[in-house]
């Protein structure tokens, strides 16, 4: 609503809503041909498995999943709720991990699909 009370719609054009779906689609496909879908078998073969922020994202879903509480110490297990970032992304990974399931190693596959999936359906969310 503005501010007279009128109410305020966006109408896109056709033409608009056709490039919108081949704008998302091409950037489906790349997501798909750049996303490393082999991630669980090349970690599978190394002993590190998690690089970067990755090791602290996945352990601190760990530790709140098996533990209940949000902590991260980066070496060690932490012994109650020390964690200074926002629980944002780790209670979206949680939400992952307890649907897809994980053992010694995080469910990277499926991480990696419903980011994609988040980013493409932003598109429409903003644009649609």
């Amino acid at each position: 609503m503005n501010w007279k009370g009128k109410k305020m719609t966006k109408k896109i054009g056709l033409g608009a809503m056709v490039l919108l779906i081949l704008l998302t689609a091409l950037g489906g496909s790349l997501r798909y041909v750049k996303t490393d879908w082999n991630k669980d078998i090349l970690y599978s073969k190394t002993e590190y498995r998690l690089a970067g922020d990755e090791y602290g994202y996945d352990k601190s879903v760990r530790v709140l999943l098996e533990k209940g509480y949000y902590g991260f110490t980066p070496f060690s297990t932490p012994e109650g709720p020390n964690a200074f970032t926002t629980p944002g992304y780790t209670l979206f990974l949680a939400g992952i991990y307890t649907v897809f399931g994980y053992g010694e190693d995080p469910p990277l596959v499926a991480i990696q699909a419903i980011q994609n999936l988040l980013s493409l359906c932003t598109g429409f969310i903003f644009f649609g």
